[in-house]
């Protein structure tokens, strides 16, 4: 399933998604994750990474809107800290879960470095 998502300070990948969801009820039995993230369009041009690791669940409502505005910057949203921004956070923040994620293992790949690529 397709997620947007920020890269925290420490490496964490943080993402957000609606508490009622199936993707946070199976989180909660069984925290172990792996999250793809790839690049590319032509076989020379593939490049990813898949992170093993465990999700933490996020239900402070400050953090979440945090992880949503660090989301947005990510996105190219030009940073907007107003009051009605932040307001508009906190009311999507209220109906979402954070889920934090640090990796135990990474694979990765490049076919840029290729021959022929």
């Amino acid at each position: 399933m397709p997620m947007f998502y920020a890269v925290e300070s420490g490496g964490a990948i943080a993402m957000t998604t609606y508490t009622k969801s199936q993707k946070i009820q199976n989180l909660r039995r069984d925290p172990r994750v792996s999250l793809l993230i790839e690049d590319g369009a032509k076989y020379f041009e593939l490049r990813g990474v898949v992170l093993y690791g465990s999700a933490e669940l996020i239900a402070d409502t400050d953090e979440v809107v945090r992880i949503l505005a660090a989301i947005a910057l990510r996105q190219g949203e030009p940073s907007d800290e107003s009051a009605e921004a932040l307001a508009g956070r906190r009311r999507m923040a209220s109906k979402r879960t954070g889920i934090r994620v640090r990796a135990e293992r990474i694979v990765s790949w490049d076919h840029r470095k290729l021959v022929g690529g």
